[in-house]
């Protein structure tokens, strides 16, 4: 639902106008962009039926260290000592809290450790979407080819993984029409983080989105 509904809201804003037209590398990058961020979602929920969200959440913290990294081993680009100094206190500061971790689980840190390390990579492939001449796609086209390309393998995992959430009486019973009213507003609202997103990647960088 979360992918679907953007891809509506897309389709609806370009009903003016053609999306921009995109090259098939273009393409190509933007699927690359949507299976990291399929892998990343389905690695972060996997690793919750392992570990708290609290946990997972302190893993996370180190999201702008990991991206500046990768930033450097995926596109040479480096940053000041001064900027990689600063990223510590900020990370590491919380993944401290990590240690002796009552509920520690290595099969769920794992996973969030790899859905940390995907939504960098996210964050590195949709900057060069948004900011390199030859690419140079605007928020909302990005975000329409991303969708499209996402709608499949997110609903492939939701079928292996979550079809048995469809039985739950909470979506059948009492205050059902509630809760699916809160599932649709949780579609519009991807909708415009994703866009927000974008925006935030390509005026600053993806290590400040991350931070």
């Amino acid at each position: 639902i979360q992918k679907y509904q953007p891809y509506t809201c897309c389709c609806c804003a370009h009903r003016s106008s053609e999306p921009q037209s995109a090259s098939r590398s273009t393409i190509e990058k933007v699927q690359t962009l949507s299976y990291a961020f399929c892998a990343s979602v389905a690695c972060g929920n996997m690793a919750l039926q392992y570990i708290f969200v609290s946990f997972a959440q302190m893993v996370t913290a180190a999201s702008p260290l990991f991206t500046a990294c990768l930033m450097f081993l995926m596109t040479g680009k480096r940053y000041s000592k001064l900027a990689y100094f600063s990223l510590l206190p900020m990370c590491g500061g919380v993944m401290l809290c990590t240690a002796g971790e009552i509920n520690f689980n290595i099969v769920g840190f794992s996973l969030v450790i790899i859905s940390t390390l995907l939504r960098g990579v996210k964050s590195i492939v949709q900057g060069k979407l948004l900011t390199a001449p030859e690419e140079r796609l605007d928020a909302l086209t990005l975000l329409y080819h991303m969708s499209r390309s996402s709608v499949v393998p997110l609903g492939a995992y939701a079928a292996a993984f979550e079809y048995p959430a469809i039985h739950d009486p909470l979506l059948r019973g009492h205050g059902a029409l509630r809760i699916w009213g809160l599932i649709f507003l949780s579609g519009f609202v991807s909708f415009f983080l994703n866009v927000c997103n974008f925006l935030v990647t390509k005026y600053t960088s993806a290590v400040a989105l991350q931070v």
